[in-house]
């Protein structure tokens, strides 16, 4: 699982990973863009000009966590403070499109473009990176962001913490 989001006041991803109740992190290393055939933390961010109004390259980082339930299942957590669109580009370019992505579109800006679907789904740079390669799962967020088009809801909405406490579906691609 790869979490993408420039706009944490700070590199915490202890922090996120306490709300994946019934999971520990067992081992975390430090990444570089060099990890992803990349010499800049520069390249992860859009050429758009409003991609640098609330995130900047200076800030980036990244980091991937080894987490461990009570059962023993392990699962590889990658956390960038890094531009979530061109961040996708990087990812699928060097041929590691995620199989889950996070869609959330906040009312009160913090995203310098819209993730969601519906009628702005032509003007999302995300669906447009991804229509190619669809995921196959997204977790949405509900009330501010509408899930793309041919997704159909898998769970009940759960409330997700962070800068905002927002209620997540997870929806999965129709195939």
């Amino acid at each position: 699982m790869i979490y993408a989001d420039y706009g944490s006041e700070h590199f915490a991803p202890e922090e996120i990973v306490s709300h994946l109740h019934g999971w520990e992190i067992t081992r975390s290393c430090e990444l570089y863009p060099e990890d992803f055939n990349q010499n800049s933390w520069e390249n992860f961010w859009h050429g758009n000009p409003r991609s640098r109004e609330f995130g900047n390259p200076v800030n980036a980082g990244g980091v991937k966590l080894i987490l461990q339930n009570a059962q023993g299942k392990k699962v590889m957590f990658i956390y960038l403070r890094t531009d979530a669109v061109q961040t996708y580009k990087v990812l699928k370019d060097a041929g590691k499109t995620p199989n889950v992505i996070v869609i959330q579109d906040h009312g009160f800006g913090g995203n310098w473009t819209f993730f969601g679907g519906g009628e702005a789904e032509e003007d999302s740079p995300l669906y447009l990176l991804a229509v190619d390669s669809l995921p196959n799962y997204i977790l949405v967020g509900d009330g501010c962001t509408t899930p793309w088009n041919g997704y159909t809801a898998v769970t009940e909405a759960a409330e997700f913490q962070g800068m905002h406490v927002n209620n997540r579906t997870l929806y999965k691609l129709k195939r």
